[in-house]
């Protein structure tokens, strides 16, 4: 019970925190715009700082396989340190099935799809044509124009 009350209380402050770092950069992007145009510089100034790219990894040891310890510094470094651990964290699984499975049979509870004109000119007539396209991004007004321009009664 009170790790559900510690779980709430982290989450409550956690969302304050968070709402207000949200409230600061608003107020901080409303004084940007006040004051851009008597001094544009704090408008570039506001701009620049946020197309830079902020590296967020900080220097990672690496122990090579006799044991001896590195600091990866560049980001090449960083990617292959990474790359190494996380290769050595999943496993590889073989290829090969085991001998001591048996085969089954299986028989098929689906039947093979009918279409028939009568079934299809029934679903047109019955479309929607308020409701948004579905998965080929056909609108239905469109299949139901098609339908009526044909000639089909509807």
């Amino acid at each position: 019970m009170s790790t559900l009350l510690n779980r709430d209380k982290n989450l409550s402050c956690r969302n304050k925190v968070r709402n207000e770092t949200r409230k600061l950069q608003i107020e901080e992007q409303r004084q940007v715009a006040s004051q851009c145009k008597e001094n544009p510089n704090i408008f570039w100034k506001f701009v620049n700082s946020k197309r830079k790219v902020h590296e967020h990894i900080g220097d990672l040891k690496i122990e090579d396989g006799d044991g001896s310890v590195s600091t990866a510094c560049t980001s090449l470094e960083k990617a292959e340190a990474l790359r190494n651990f996380f290769a050595s964290v999943f496993v590889n699984e073989p290829d090969f099935v085991p001998q001591n499975l048996q085969l089954r049979s299986s028989h098929s509870l689906f039947t093979d799809p009918v279409f028939s004109e009568q079934i299809i000119l029934e679903k047109l007539k019955n479309l929607k044509v308020t409701k948004s396209p579905g998965p080929d991004n056909i609108h239905p007004r469109i299949l139901y124009e098609l339908l009526q321009h044909d000639g089909m009664n509807v």
